[in-house]
């Protein structure tokens, strides 16, 4: 994985098209960087899978976020249609990302993201909860 952190989560990144799946995807604050660039601030998570493998996270608690960047392709900001990551394209194309029909004014939000942020794919199997056992072996 390009990423291990430590963080807190913030807020909600993507409520207003997120109504089944609550709490999904969060801005997370980098309270210690395990792997991954030491200048990482804060990151936005993208859970990808559908069924037991999202995790809601609740704001101000602690996780350990494991997972990989998404890279941003050939954008234009100002652009009619907006470009998603490949790597969003295909989960949705594969049906993974079941837990809600991705719209053109989702795409687009999530693509302006993409440009000024890092994004990690990751999902509740790579979320750790503070209040586990497991948390502290990291």
């Amino acid at each position: 994985m390009d990423i291990i952190i430590e963080g807190t989560a913030i807020e909600v990144v993507d409520e207003q098209f997120n109504k089944y799946c609550t709490n999904e995807n969060v801005r997370v604050r980098v309270d210690r960087v395990i792997n991954g660039p030491d200048n990482l601030k804060e990151i936005l998570t993208n859970q990808t899978s559908a069924g037991n493998c999202i995790k809601s996270l609740t704001i101000g608690e602690q996780y350990i976020i494991i997972g990989n960047k998404l890279a941003v392709k050939q954008s234009k900001l100002n652009s009619t249609k907006a470009h998603i990551p490949l790597e969003i394209k295909n989960s949705i194309k594969n049906g993974i990302n079941l837990c809600r029909k991705k719209s053109d004014d989702e795409e687009k939000y999530w693509n302006c993201l993409y440009n000024v942020n890092t994004v990690i794919m990751t999902d509740g199997c790579l979320i750790v909860d503070s209040k586990l056992k497991f948390f502290n072996y990291f």
